[in-house]
């Protein structure tokens, strides 16, 4: 569960810092009202922020928890724990899709959209993370509010086609491109 003042407190801090950050994941999902479970807080920040952001965050951090996934890694990584809320900080985030790693790039170019002056990832990179981590519920609940909603960055996904992706994804970009 996402405490929202602690949302807040960190996207603050972040702000205050000048760190390039977007948050995404179920938080992303549910803020745009797609029906999930939100059980913790991922933001993606630049690779040129890491070492200020663990500055800024260290006291925070959950030594405790170290799990290592097999189907993602990250250049840098932090686990926080703050006020019941967890808390997960990447840069340089990688999935591996069908034995071949996939980097999703998120730096101070990738585009975010401030809501309620918080930054978010857009839908779309996130539709490309999901599919990559086959999530394949939330791919599907994503392209249903692309559907239904028409509402689509297509600069965005014209951008995400370009980037070294398996051709199912390029294909299933491609086609939103025509809704």
């Amino acid at each position: 569960m996402v405490n929202k003042q602690t949302l807040v407190y960190l996207t603050q801090i972040l702000r205050e810092n000048q760190v390039y950050y977007g948050i995404g994941g179920s938080s992303l999902l549910e803020k745009l009202g797609l029906d999930v479970t939100v059980k913790d807080l991922d933001i993606m920040i630049d690779p040129n922020d890491i070492q200020l952001v663990d500055k800024l965050f260290t006291e925070y951090q959950d030594k405790n928890h170290k799990v290592k996934d097999l189907k993602f890694d990250s250049l840098y990584f932090m686990e926080l724990s703050l006020d019941q809320t967890d808390v997960d900080i990447m840069a340089g985030f990688k999935v591996n899709y069908e034995n071949k790693w996939y980097e999703f790039p998120f730096n101070k170019e990738t585009p975010t959209i401030a809501i309620n002056n918080i930054d978010y990832m857009l839908l779309e990179d996130w539709y490309v993370i999901y599919y990559l981590l086959d999530r394949k519920t939330k791919v599907s609940l994503i392209e249903n509010y692309f559907s239904q909603t028409k509402i689509i960055d297509k600069t965005r996904v014209s951008e995400l086609v370009k980037l070294e992706l398996p051709v199912d994804l390029k294909l299933r970009l491609t086609k939103l491109l025509n809704i």
